[in-house]
């Protein structure tokens, strides 16, 4: 076989396995550039944002992914609310973390060119105060760089308090608080930004 068949398979090797070991890096959440937030209304017509501060997650090489809330990080911008939130609602002492986990194509990510921008809607199981329900988002996927993507909601996903056994912490929180009424339904969203390994 000539020097130069040998050296053009090599290179093609090569470029072979650098392809397939880009495909079997894992992907890891960048807190810092990552936010979930959500929409409480009381009174009926008083709507607030709040957010959660602590986030981490992951996307493993298979496309399994996850997001992990510590709930206690919950901020709302009034330290008496966050403490009520954290401790009557969310119980954070025995459900430290909401979860949610679901599968992406992880290889159509990688095919796209830094910049692009696909939507799409996923699936996926949230884990919140011991109850899991399946939850079904509507996201746009972005390719911002080599080794980073982000996914945001194209709009907010609604989660029912009585879904997830929340409905004794909401009418707690409407008690001391001596508010008529807490909406049950709660607008998430969220913008994650992921960058590999």
């Amino acid at each position: 076989m000539k020097v130069g068949t040998i050296l053009s398979a090599g290179v093609l090797l090569l470029g072979s396995m650098l392809v397939a070991a880009a495909a079997q890096a894992g992907w890891s959440l960048d807190g810092s550039e990552s936010y979930l937030s959500f929409v409480s209304t009381k009174n009926s017509d008083v709507a607030e944002a709040h957010a959660f501060i602590a986030l981490r997650g992951s996307v493993s090489d298979d496309g399994a992914s996850n997001l992990v809330v510590e709930l206690a990080s919950v901020h709302t911008l009034i330290a008496i609310r966050d403490e009520r939130m954290r401790d009557l609602l969310f119980e954070a002492g025995r459900f430290p973390v909401a979860t949610f986990s679901t599968q992406i194509d992880l290889a159509a990510m990688l095919a796209m060119a830094p910049g692009e921008t696909h939507s799409t809607t996923i699936v996926g199981e949230l884990d919140l105060h011991g109850v899991a329900s399946a939850v079904r988002v509507e996201v746009a996927v972005g390719r911002i760089g080599e080794d980073r993507f982000n996914v945001v909601t194209r709009k907010p996903f609604i989660v029912l308090a009585g879904s997830h056994a929340l409905l004794d912490g909401i009418e707690r929180l409407r008690e001391i608080a001596g508010l008529k009424m807490i909406s049950l339904a709660v607008p998430i969203s969220f913008s994650l930004q992921f960058v590999r390994d």
